[in-house]
């Protein structure tokens, strides 16, 4: 059919990060979620179930003190952030 252009590329959802408010593809971005178990999770997939929010990688590399306050009012936590979810986070930080 004439007239019908397809697009070359997929669609990329954009994100905002919790932290510098910048918005960015969803693929650049760190996803953590909680899940309806209460457990807080870094997905990597990014299609776990639950309250999720976005951080780049700039500010991933912060220690949790500085950013814990803003994902525990993004995710309506009643806790702190898991020094596991931290420590995971910072690994794929060095490794990207």
């Amino acid at each position: 059919m004439e007239g019908i252009e397809v697009p070359s590329e997929r669609h990329m959802p954009i994100r905002t990060c919790l932290i510098c408010g910048e918005r960015r593809p969803k693929n650049q971005l760190f996803r953590i979620v909680r899940t309806a178990e209460d457990s807080v999770r870094l997905d990597e997939g990014k299609r776990i179930n639950g309250r999720g929010c976005y951080i780049c990688a700039e500010y991933a590399k912060f220690d949790a003190e500085k950013i814990n306050g803003k994902i525990k009012r993004a995710l309506k936590l009643k806790k702190d952030v898991p020094p596991e979810l931290v420590a995971s986070l910072e690994m794929r930080t060095k490794s990207s």
